[in-house]
């Protein structure tokens, strides 16, 4: 059998898990996407979160906190190019990222 299948390969992983987190960030937005018309599955990937006026400041910290509840981790956005960090698909790629990242000790 070969090890490359879906299944064995982290780099055919990433785009399940990026689509995960694009998901909760798309479902942390809520009620947001229908006032613009929006899809959780036509949301282009370039859509500025903020930028758009989808969610505000408060918003968007709302939304961070969604992921860091959901998927059990810390989320520091000072990684994250500031041009970057309200546009959909970077912020779930940099978070995809985290997910792959083996925790760190805390001692």
């Amino acid at each position: 059998m070969d090890s490359t299948t879906p299944d064995n390969n982290p780099a055919a992983q990433a785009p399940a898990r990026i689509a995960e987190v694009r998901g909760l960030i798309l479902e942390a937005c809520g009620p947001a996407l229908a006032d613009f018309g929006i899809t959780a599955a036509d949301a282009a990937g370039d859509l500025d979160l903020r930028g758009s006026g989808m969610i505000d400041s408060l918003g968007f910290v709302e939304v961070i906190v969604a992921l860091e509840e959901k998927l059990d981790i810390e989320i520091d956005l000072e990684d994250l190019d500031p041009e970057q960090i309200t546009v959909l698909d970077p912020l779930a790629t940099y978070v995809a990222g985290l997910l792959e990242r083996p925790p760190r000790s805390s001692g």
